[in-house]
């Protein structure tokens, strides 16, 4: 997919700082949150930009934050250990992104879809689990647990996101996330559901061949068909 790299916006809630492309946020907008590195390459460096920028072009406001430890542009390789020796890093950034979710949720049209790649999948399913303005939870090949700090563990969330709109892509032989680290998180969230409530529930896992370095990676059909979700 070709990027052209749109106009990043930013502005700062105290000292923490949000980046977002599209509509500005006085105005009323479809509006994404989308995670994946530091706010600035999550919305302008490829191809982990790329979800953002097709949302860009179907018209929505999208929004994002620096991860912890990506700061100048900082890309750790081993987050499950990284962030696990630090989990008060990610409350802390958590307890951020949700009072800035919920001063700008006036200016969404609609409920707010979160999305991200890999850490970002982690990190946009926590959010989901913090805030009532996020109802659509898309996560491409998501982390979902981190060593040293089970209590992060994504299957710990599953009554807080059971009845939300949730998707999830991944390899067939992801080595780095681990495809079985994302069904078992998938079961556990149709798990906690009430056998009477699993007909309308809307929790989803699309397995695919793995491409990519070690077997992680998503294409752009992949992304495409993620966004699909979102109404």
């Amino acid at each position: 997919m070709e990027n052209k790299k749109p106009i990043v916006k930013t502005h700062h809630f105290g000292q923490f700082p949000l980046y977002w492309i599209g509509p500005d946020l006085d105005e009323v907008a479809k509006t994404c949150l989308y995670f994946s590195l530091s706010g600035e390459e999550s919305l302008t460096a490829p191809p982990f930009c790329n979800p953002a920028h097709i949302l860009l072009n179907k018209g929505f406001r999208v929004i994002s934050a620096t991860l912890p430890d990506h700061e100048n542009n900082e890309r750790p390789q081993n987050m499950s250990v990284v962030w696990g020796d630090h989990p008060e890093k990610l409350e802390n950034f958590f307890d951020n992104m949700s009072r800035a979710i919920e001063s700008i949720s006036p200016q969404c049209d609609g409920p707010i879809a979160a999305l991200g790649l890999s850490r970002g999948g982690f990190v946009a399913t926590h959010l989901a689990a913090r805030s009532k303005s996020i109802q659509t939870v898309i996560g491409y090949a998501p982390l979902t647990a981190l060593r040293g700090a089970p209590e992060m563990d994504l299957s710990n969330l599953a009554n807080l996101v059971k009845h939300k709109k949730i998707h999830y892509t991944i390899g067939h032989n992801d080595t780095l996330v681990e495809t079985p680290r994302v069904i078992t998180t998938i079961s556990s969230f149709i798990d906690a559901l009430d056998p009477k409530e699993r007909a309308s529930a809307s929790i989803t896992l699309s397995i695919t061949p793995s491409i990519g370095k070690y077997g992680h990676g998503t294409s752009d059909a992949t992304f495409v068909e993620g966004i699909s979700w979102i109404n």
